[in-house]
């Protein structure tokens, strides 16, 4: 059977398949594997059977056997034929002299191969006695093939949109499990799944003998662990292979593998995870917060009263209208009452959909509004004003404060369009620990350079002054928006500075989340140094990249875990070789040394520094002696390491920083027919069209596909290449003579797009004519109403008055059967066509129906928009000259392929950020053609990378030969700088041309077009954000290409970094043509880091400045420009073009590491331990990664244990470790901003344990700790001291059985700097913690089974602190915080029947306020010095339940012998305070639905929830003992579910209360009726279920459900010949609006299936019939959504075995001959009436015949055949088929 196996692999690896490479791979793994197995044995393998043997390879088949064939004399023995398949014959005596010919050199002797004996089965285990081996092999092989054809019979013709296909399908699948051994050196285990990538595990290994040299080796999936070693620990799962040989005292280890990935390392500690998270200045919370304020107004600022506001949204979506009720409302501006919004507002819930900070005035929506959404309210100031009326009474006048697309209505001077607050910024991360005061929390402003710039940023941002965190919910609040970075808060933000927030903290982990993706079987799992086993103490789901614990006590609360893992990377695959020498030098002394080299190879060209390939050396060399003794008593073990690495960053050599083809950022029209729509004339910019729209007939249009050379021949593409280009027909004639203009419309966006950071508009067009017709481009919003109506009136609408005409006239978003026939286009003399524009295309013939919504209506919120002059602008006979010397008066007048590029000024954001259509008209000019034709290959709207800082006198574009080619000279064409520059880079052009199979070489420039004359102070600047920091610190040498044309008095400058930490270098633009200019990445201080450029260009006239620092490990921005030479009085204006910024000659990082041990051992009592470690910041291994810091440890431990009932444990460690810059680019959380500079630390412990048998255990431990942190100045000093207690009472007559309980002391100071503390008084400060906790825990039993375990856990501290304010040291005491865990578990047998579980917990956590804090509430506003207020967070949960059992409680009872019902309450509540006055006792408030009596009147609840669980589950059968009882009613089973949820929720005084009541559940079975009504000869074996289930949720005031389900199953026998199952079930879901008292929501559901089955012969026919039906209703009743599908089907089915198979096969083996035949026919009926899709007959016929030869061979033939007819659309009709073939071998 593998013989078998492997030629069907062999015959299907020589197709081309899809998948050859994969299946070249694996049929490498086979050889290999039968290679191992096999030229050992060159006679071949034989297996046992039944006592016999049989040949298992033909030898000659094969390539692999060659070298090792058998002679001559039975070459011609065929035992097996590739022709056909034959039973395998075998002989003893082939067997015997076989073995002769192997050891004796005899040659084989005459064999009866005839008359041998048949092998009657074929046995997945092979046996071979002489060689002691033996392989049981199992798996299945599947090939599968398919032809699938589906044909469109009446489909519109199209050129591009073709949807009939016919596919041939070949796959293959393999599952295969191999396990056993050739002799007793070699052994296989191979577990392979081709569809599992986490099941490809294989592993080959030889094991040799004491003497031999070879003493391993293995291949495959292997583990592999360098021995010995501990700084180049390697311990990790590849697929590769290693060998270990042995040669007297020496060892020889190899190792090669090659993976996929690149690693990473990822540290948490105990159940929370230290995370560094970097936020983009311009990443704020969009369209989610808004002031309800006013900006202050005086008058509603003062407060909120709750529960009275009313928010209003029009989301100008029509078909949102019927899932609310809807209010006709007249929206004012608060500040310009005449700017008004008029429209059908839906009003949002309470708490669902937003939630009021009342005390702050600050709306929050749940979700992110889009830009189109507008926003408006009403509400009651705590004064009693109503904001709509300004009076006490509320009247229609609600206020905006959200406006469409964030634009004012009429006037600048709104206040509507200005209310979004942009100062909410999320973390990413909710449930934050809180801060602690000692740098376990980090909220800083950087700039791009690493700079911290909170202080100096315009106002300033500083943590706890301008900046604040809610720690529950992640999200940071600015005090003020960053006014020196205006373009932040652009209606598309832009960011000039580049800065960022850094964020450092803590949270609290349920599930470890490491990385997406990571490689499967790389990781490795360190807790606490050792390393877990994988699969048994964790476990990883690699695709979503959680690990899981199976023991959650694995993690202790100080637990370190250490995550060492691949990330899969795109198309880097990793090589490594290694080897390990040592050497026993005696029995107790080893010397040995390690080689590991890992490479990503080289990519053969140059890549983007951000994406280089690498490749790392390691040598290490160790040397260890053990147990060597002094003397008679001590004795000691020596352990020393010393290990070195060299890593080069970018095996190339040189990277791209950036080549500028990605410079041109697009904005593209698409060019496919149906996406553009007969638009409005420019003409019509009002309501009423009258006659300026044009003729129906006189434009058309269509799509068609030109060779791309044909349009451009100087383009980048292949000679067969092809465009879609739009064709556009014009007729004037169509036309009358005063209206001569025909448009066409696309729609950019429903809400409108950002154009403010485009400059360029690209036009290509082709004419058949020199005297086309004028041409103009609008970009922009025009007048919906493209025809010479005013649009219809539509009842259904939630507008009144008329809407944009469409088709769907029940405005449901879906069309029906009668509605998909065009809307009615008027001409401008009245007449009436329908829009049915593509009925007589050429390329693409669509016809109605055509099954896409047809309207007028752009943006689909159902109401008419009107040209707006506000937005965008008009290119062409209408405004701006496309091109005035190509294309004079805008005029078409070439023939053929034409392209223009035309300069667009979009500098005004009111006009350019809302772009939502664009239109291209044609009008017909004085003696033009009245009839023709142009095409539109391109436009398109461009703007730039690199943005313009300057708002004058710089223009910045991409310059390119292709969209260039008469304006720009590509840097492959230059016989200077610019041509070998590209040489070096990217090769030799005429082979790149070649290698891409195109004409022409694409290649573009960053232009900067300047004028000096109106360049603000003589300078013009671009900038160019970085999204993510390059890395500039990794090569020796950075260059670029620069363009001038001879400007003397003109300067280019090329700035890296911030504006107050940078490097600039300034070129003369004396010059013409392109110049390299090189620079040296100069390292000053010798940290291996470059600190600043030197020039080594070959050019003069260039210079290099500094300012700061400059961090090149970080580079966020870099500007470029020209300014005015110094002295020059002549103002130049021109063009320079900057390319190829790149770096040269990668740097090596090398990095060291060493480590000592020296151990000493005194008798049986006195243990001593030291360890010395260290580790510079660049050392690396295949295992981890750089720690970018340089480390230093040394490590003293002595055990003194003579005193056995107290031995004594002393501890000392010493850590020194720099941190040269902890703000690079990393992904990693392993070094925080606190651990920057040179941090020195010592800490020391003491600890004695009282262990004597039946006492208590006493541990007493002191420790201290001190930490000096150099970078910034601050010293810490921590000193504790515990006693623990854990006793077990073994005295059984006591009422406690076990006792845990400690207390400990700790003392944490911090000294910072004077200068610090003075300078940053918010930083920087002197404190000193105290800390004290106490826990308690015992179990008690109370009587029999019955105990109670209760808990008590606190933390409380207090702290005194020396600050600076106002030229004053002030010292102050205060409580800190205080964190309480309190509860208990119990279990009362009060009887047998009623035994309780009763539990509770409670939590308590207060903060006091670290800093001065400023509140303002309603008005009202305090000062709170430091400790003066705090914040309390509570949660708690607990719960009774309660199982009773009829059984126990009612033993006698046959009524209620198996009645269980399962009862529980469960509490889960929560609150958390804001601003609790200092003295509040919160220890003792351990009931939270207990009303707190705070004394403080600004402290208030931020957020609480009380949530009441009850549940009662029922199974009960109480008739089964009542034998004298009717018999169906004795198996009447009863289930039911009973649930009750009643949960209040309030966020910021929001509060919402719901509750759900799920009853009944109930579910009634019953079974054999026909016993019971006599009819047991008709029927038999009845099942009789009955469902009804009714859930109730209510939101209190805001919405109400009710959801009931109903269902039948009833099963039977019919003449125990028909089997029956007849199926129903119905649901009634109704959803009502309690404000509008409407239902909102109804749907309506029924289904049933009716089927019966029965047996006549051979084949098996079940009929069946199936019914569903769904009604969905909106408010008011209006039916949304209706449908009915009826399906008759028949399946046929047969089982069965032939006494003759289908294939030849001999009948000595077990044929089974059977046979599995299925076919199935079904007729579906579908209508849907309000969904014209939904409506079409489909007849479907499958079969399935699975032939079974023998147990191990299966062939499947299978096909298939459909019919669709559509009821309303004609090509949606088809015919489909699908016939295939499977062939399953299984061994």
């Amino acid at each position: 059977m593998i013989s078998f196996l492997i030629l069907l692999n062999h015959t299907y690896f020589s197709l081309k398949s899809p998948a050859s490479i994969y299946n070249k791979m694996l049929k490498k793994i086979l050889i290999v594997i039968l290679s191992t197995l096999l030229t050992l044995n060159p006679l071949a393998v034989y297996a046992q059977s039944s006592g016999d043997t049989f040949n298992l390879f033909n030898t000659q088949e094969y390539e692999i056997f060659e070298q090792n064939s058998l002679p001559k004399t039975i070459e011609t023995q065929e035992v097996r034929q590739e022709q056909k398949v034959s039973p395998i014959r075998y002989s003893k005596t082939t067997w015997k002299n076989v073995v002769q010919t192997e050891h004796k050199a005899y040659y084989l002797e005459d064999v009866d191969y005839e008359n041998a004996p048949l092998l009657e089965d074929i046995s997945p285990s092979f046996y071979m006695p002489y060689y002691q081996s033996q392989i049981s092999v199992t798996g299945r092989k599947v090939l599968d093939f398919e032809l699938d054809s589906k044909k469109y019979t009446d489909e519109n013709e199209s050129t591009i949109q073709s949807r009939s296909y016919s596919n041939f399908v070949m796959e293959q699948q393999l599952q295969l499990t191999m396990k056993g051994n050739v002799g007793d050196r070699i052994f296989a285990n191979i577990n392979y799944d081709d569809q599992r990538d986490d099941e490809q595990d294989i592993l080959i290994s030889y094991r040799g003998k004491d003497d031999e040299v070879v003493q391993s080796a293995d291949f495959g999936d292997i583990m592999v662990s360098l021995p010995i070693t501990e700084l180049v620990a390697f311990n990790k799962q590849i697929f590769g292979a290693k060998m270990a040989l042995k040669y007297k005292n020496a060892d020889f280890f190899l190792l090669g593998s090659q993976t996929k990935g690149s690693k990473k390392q990822k540290r948490f500690v105990g159940n929370s995870i230290f995370q560094r998270v970097s936020i983009a200045d311009k990443e704020y919370v969009r369209r989610q917060y808004y002031d309800l304020t006013f900006d202050n107004n005086v008058s509603w600022s003062i407060g909120i009263t709750p529960d009275t506001e009313k928010i209003y949204l029009d989301d100008n979506d029509i078909y949102n209208a019927n899932d609310h009720e809807l209010y006709d409302l007249t929206a004012q501006d608060l500040d310009v009452p005449t700017s008004t919004y008029t429209a059908r507002f839906k009003l949002l819930r309470r708490g669902i959909d937003y939630t009021v900070d009342y005390n702050r005035g600050i709306l929050k929506l749940k979700y992110s509004l889009k830009e189109n959404d507008v926003v408006a309210v009403d509400f009651q100031n705590t004064a009693g004003t109503w904001i709509s009326s300004g009076a006490s009474v509320p009247n229609d006048d609600i206020k905006i404060v959200k406006t469409e697309n964030d634009l004012p209505i009429a006037s600048s001077s709104e206040i509507g369009y200005q209310l979004e607050i942009k100062r909410f910024y999320f973390t990413g991360q909710s449930q934050i620990v809180r801060d602690n005061g000692l740098g376990n929390f980090f909220l800083k402003l950087f700039d791009s350079n690493g700079t911290y710039v909170g202080d100096t940023a315009s106002p300033t941002q500083i943590y706890n002054e301008d900046v604040f965190i809610d720690f529950e919910q992640g999200i940071f609040e600015l005090n003020q928006r960053m006014s020196d970075d205006p373009g932040l808060y652009n209606s598309t933000p832009v960011s000039t500075k580049n800065r960022f927030w850094r964020v450092e903290f803590e949270s609290r982990l349920r599930t470890f989340f490491v990385q997406p993706d990571m490689v499967v079987n790389s990781d490795v799992v360190l807790l606490n140094g050792s390393e877990l086993t994988r699969n048994e103490d964790y476990y990883v789901d690699y695709k979503s990249g959680f690990i899981n614990f199976y023991d959650p006590d694995t993690v202790g609360k100080d637990s370190v875990i250490d995550v060492f893992y691949d990330v899969e990377g795109f198309a880097k695959k990793t090589s490594l070789l290694g080897g390990r020498l040592g050497y026993n030098l005696s029995s107790k002394m080893y010397l040995g040394g390690s080689v590991l080299y890992e490479s990503e190879g080289a990519s053969g060209t140059t890549p983007f520094v951000s994406n280089t390939l690498q490749d790392l050396k390691v040598f290490e060399a160790d040397f260890s002696a053990k147990d060597i003794n002094i003397t008679e008593n001590l004795k000691t073990t020596l352990y020393a390491e010393g290990a070195r690495s060299i890593k080069n960053p970018n095996t190339d050599d040189q990277g791209i920083v950036d080549n500028m083809e990605g410079v041109k950022e697009y904005i593209r029209t698409p060019l496919t027919f149906n996406e553009w729509l007969i638009a409005a004339n420019p003409g019509v910019e009002s309501a009423t069209p009258g006659s300026a729209n044009s003729y129906f007939d006189a434009i058309k249009w269509d799509s068609e596909e030109i060779k791309a050379l044909e349009i451009n021949p100087d383009g980048q593409s292949g000679s067969n290449e092809t465009q879609r280009v739009l064709t556009i027909n014009y007729d004037f004639t169509e036309n009358s003579a005063t209206n001569n203009e025909i448009s066409l419309v696309y729609p950019l966006s429903e809400t409108g797009l950002d154009f403010t950071n485009k400059n360029l508009m690209d036009l290509t067009l082709y004419s058949d004519t020199t005297s086309g017709p004028e041409i103009n481009i609008h970009f922009g919003q025009i007048n919906e109403l493209s025809d010479s109506s005013s649009g219809e009136i539509l009842s259904c609408s939630k507008y009144t008055g008329n809407t944009p005409k469409t088709e769907d006239i029940d405005c449901t978003g879906t069309l029906s059967g009668n509605e998909d026939i065009g809307w009615l286009y008027e001409n401008p003399d009245g007449t009436l066509q329908r829009y049915d524009p593509f009925i007589n295309n050429t390329f693409n013939k669509f016809i109605q129906p055509n099954g896409m919504l047809d309207t007028q209506d752009l943006d689909g919120d159902g109401q008419i928009d009107y040209y707006s002059s506000a937005l965008g602008g008009s290119f062409g006979y209408l405004g701006t000259d496309i091109d005035s010397s190509n294309l004079p008066g805008n005029i078409i007048n070439f023939s053929g392929w034409e392209s223009f590029q035309t300069e667009i000024d979009t500098t005004d954001e009111n006009r350019w950020s809302n772009v939502k259509h664009v239109r291209i008209t044609l009008r017909k000019p004085v003696g033009g053609a009245d009839t023709g034709t142009i095409k539109v290959a391109a436009l398109a709207v461009s703007g730039s990378s690199w943005k313009e800082e300057s708002t004058s006198g710089l223009e910045v574009y991409g310059i390119n030969n292709i969209d260039n080619p008469t304006d720009y000279d590509p840097i492959f064409s230059d016989t200077g700088d610019g041509g070998t520059v590209y040489r070096y880079l990217y090769g030799d052009p005429d082979a790149i041309e070649g290698q891409a199979g195109v004409e022409n070489l694409s290649e573009q420039s960053l232009a900067l077009k300047f004028d000096m004359a109106t360049a603000p102070g003589g300078e013009a600047i671009a900038f160019y954000n970085i999204g993510t920091s390059l890395d500039l610190s990794k090569h020796k040498e950075l260059r670029f290409l620069l363009h001038s044309s001879s400007y003397s008095n003109s300067t280019f400058f090329f700035k890296i970094g911030s504006d107050t930490n940078y490097t600039q270098v300034d070129v003369d633009l004396n010059y013409n043509g392109w110049r390299l200019y090189k620079f040296a990445m100069t390292d000053i201080n010798g940290d291996n880091i470059p600190d600043e450029l030197s020039n080594i260009s070959d050019y003069s006239g260039v210079t290099v400045s500094k300012l700061g620092y400059v961090n090149f490990k970080e580079v966020g921005l870099m500007k470029a420009g020209v300014k005015k030479t110094n002295g020059a009085g002549i103002n130049d204006s021109g063009e320079v073009w900057f390319n190829e910024i790149h770096q040269m000659e990668s740097e090596l990082l090398e990095g060291s590491a060493y480590l000592a041990r020296v151990n000493f051992e005194y008798k049986d009592y006195l243990e001593f331990k030291s360890a010395f470690r260290g580790k510079d910041k660049e050392f690396e291994t295949p295992m981890t990664v750089a720690s970018m810091q340089d480390q230093t440890e040394q490590d003293y431990w002595l055990k003194y244990s003579k005193i056995e009932t107290f031995p004594i444990t002393v501890g000392y460690n010493t850590t020194s470790y720099t941190t040269p810059n902890s703000l690079g680019e990393r992904d990693d959380n392993l070094v925080s901003l606190l651990s920057q500079g040179k941090v020195n630390s010592d800490k020391a412990f003491i600890r004695g344990e009282y262990t004597k048998p039946d006492k208590p255990k006493i541990t007493v431990q002191y420790s201290y700790d001190n930490t000096d942190y150099d970078y910034i100045q601050r010293k810490d000093a921590d000193k504790k001291l515990s006693i623990d207690l854990d006793h077990e009472f073994k005295d059984t007559s006591l009422i406690f059985k076990n006792l845990e309980a400690g207390y400990s002391r700790t003392t944490n100071k911090i000294n910072n700097s004077i200068t610090n503390i003075v300078s940053a008084p918010t930083e920087f400060y002197n404190a000193n913690e105290k800390v004290d906790n106490v826990n308690l825990k015992f179990k008690a039993n109370l009587w029999k089974d019955s105990y109670i375990i209760p808990n008590y856990y606190l933390t409380e501290i207090k702290e005194d602190r020396m600050y600076y304010e106002s030229t004053n040291f002030i010292e102050k005491s205060y409580p800190k915080s205080l964190d309480q865990q309190t509860g208990f578990t119990s279990n009362f047998k009060i009887f047998k029947w009623l035994i309780p579980q009763i539990s509770y917990k409670v939590s308590t956590y207060e903060t006091n306020n670290l800093f001065k804090k400023d509140v303002l509430i309603n008005g009202v506003s305090e000062t709170y010095d430091i400790g003066e207020v705090k914040n309390l967070t509570r949660k708690s949960n607990g719960g009774i339940s309660l199982n009773l059992n009829g059984k126990e409680f009612l033993p006698k009872s046959k009524l209620f012998n198996s009645f269980v019902l399962a009862n529980s309450y469960k509490l889960d509540d929560a609150d958390s305070w804001e601003d609790i006055e200092r003295g509040y006792k919160s220890k003792n408030k351990l009931w939270l639905r207990e009303e707190l009596d705070i004394s403080n009147p600004l402290a208030y609840r931020k957020t609480l929830t009380l949530r009441d669980i009850y549940s009662s589950i029922l199974r009960w059968s109480p008739l089964t003992q009542y034998n004298k009882l009717w018999s169906p009613l004795r198996t009447l089973n009863i289930y039911n579910n009973f649930k009750y949820t009643d949960e209040d929720s309030e966020e910021t005084g929001t509060l919402v209360k719901s509750k759900t009541i799920l009853l009944p559940d109930l579910v009634l079975s019953i079974y054999k009726l026909e016993e019971g009504l006599g009819i047991s000869n008709t029927i038999q074996d009845s099942n009789l279920r009955l469902s009804f289930a009714m859930t109730d949720t209510k939101a209190s005031g805001i919405s109400k459900t009710m959801d009931i389900k109903k269902g039948l199953d009833l099963r039977f026998m019919l003449l125990n010949y028909f089997d029956n199952a007849l199926v129903a079930s119905t649901r009634n879901y109704d959803q009502k609006d309690l404000i509008s008292s409407k239902t909102i929501e109804k749907i309506k559901t029924n289904s049933a299936s009716y089927q019966i089955g029965f047996k006549p012969n051979l084949f098996r026919f079940t009929p069946r019939i199936e019914y569903f039906s769904t009604e969905t209703a909106g408010v008011n009743g209006v039916v949304t959504d209706r449908e009915k599908d009826i399906i008759p089907s028949l399946n046929i089915r047969a089982d069965f075995n032939l006494k003759k198979g289908l294939i030849p096969i001999n009948e000595t083996i077990k044929a089974t001959n059977r046979i599995i035949w299925d076919t199935n026919i079904s007729y579906t009926s579908k209508r849907a009436p309000l969904n014209i899709n939904n409506n079409y007959n489909l007849l479907d016929a499958r079969t399935n015949l699975d032939y079974e030869a023998i147990k191990n061979i299966r062939i499947v033939l299978y096909g298939g055949a459909s019919k669709l007819w559509h009821e309303y659309l004609p090509q949606e009709n088809y015919i489909a088929y699908n016939i295939g073939s499977t062939i399953i071998i299984q061994f």
